[in-house]
C-alpha cells in the first residue's frame, strides 16, 4: 500500500508511540502544536475513511494503532 507522506509519517508515528496525544503527534510530525489547521485530523480522518475507523483509535484523547 502506498500512501500519501503524512499518511505515512503517521502511521509510524502512532505504531512506535502507541497512545499519543494529538499535539505530541503534531509535534513528532513537525507540525506546531498551535497552529489552527486541521491538516493532521484530516489525514487521519482519509486513514479512516480508507482502512476502516477502527484502524486509528481514539481513547480518551490519545491515539493509537486499531487493526484493519
Amino acid at each position: 500500500v502506498i500512501l500519501p507522506a503524512l499518511q505515512h509519517k503517521i502511521v509510524v508515528v502512532l505504531y512506535k508511540n502507541p497512545n499519543i496525544q494529538i499535539n505530541e503527534l503534531k509535534e513528532l510530525l513537525g507540525v506546531l502544536p498551535d497552529v489552527t489547521t486541521h491538516t493532521v485530523e484530516n489525514a487521519i480522518y482519509q486513514l479512516r475513511k480508507n482502512y476502516g475507523h477502527d484502524f486509528i483509535l481514539n481513547a480518551k484523547g490519545r491515539y493509537k494503532i486499531g487493526h484493519l
